[in-house]
């Protein structure tokens, strides 16, 4: 499936107001009630239909639920888009007909009434992957020794974790396209290989060349209508 540029400039832009500190904060706010925030994702927005499952059990998506994270599959409908805060603050956009299964979130625990919202909280290891559709990432500073890497069909990105970070990625049948508004990324192609990083202003796409056959990867700049 491919989203036309207005979608595209919709979700790959609009998310960096929309999320980031404020994102941040409701989560800090609602996870203060808790003796244990780590491991677990916010809904900062929704608009129209999504569905968050774990263990069989599907559920519909409000504004200000919190749910654990690993282990669970996020889901929009047609004309449907979602906003959510992990609790490492990393906040996610997501488009209509978007589905992204976390298949690792562990966080070390931390004390959610803190005052760094523009640093991680504490250690994590995510990894995500992205099975259709298209998701805005944005991060603050993830401390040493966090990781966070996002699979698609066609191959993966290891955020690098120096610097905040604005990323989009959109999955179609044969392609991943991956654009770098801030910070910087290794792109894999199908999870192997040495990497190649990008920076912000550089748009990746790779691309799965036949059955059976490894993905390839092309860098352009990124289109003047997804600038910011």
């Amino acid at each position: 499936m491919d989203f036309p540029s207005s979608m595209q400039t919709r979700v790959f832009t609009h998310f960096f107001t929309l999320m980031a500190l404020s994102g941040a904060v409701a989560f800090a706010q609602s996870a203060s009630q808790s003796n244990t925030p780590a491991g677990k994702f916010y809904v900062a927005d929704v608009e129209g239909v999504a569905e968050v499952s774990a263990g069989g059990k599907i559920e519909d998506m409000k504004e200000k639920a919190v749910f654990d994270a690993e282990g669970t599959v996020l889901e929009t409908k047609p004309d449907s888009t979602i906003s959510v805060v992990m609790s490492n603050g990393v906040g996610l956009n997501f488009a209509p007909e978007t589905k992204l299964v976390v298949k690792r979130f562990q966080q070390d625990p931390f004390q959610p009434n803190r005052e760094d919202l523009e640093t991680e909280p504490s250690i994590s290891n995510t990894r995500v992957s992205l099975i259709r559709g298209a998701v805005g990432i944005s991060t603050g500073k993830l401390v040493a020794g966090s990781s966070m890497v996002l699979e698609t069909p066609h191959g993966s990105l290891n955020v690098l974790s120096q610097t905040a970070q604005k990323v989009a990625i959109q999955v179609s049948d044969t392609t991943t396209t991956v654009t770098v508004f801030a910070g910087a990324v290794t792109l894999r192609l199908d999870n192997m290989g040495s990497g190649e990083t990008l920076t912000p202003g550089q748009q990746a796409t790779i691309k799965r060349q036949g059955t059976g056959q490894l993905s390839s990867i092309t860098v352009q700049p990124t289109p003047k209508d997804l600038s910011p």
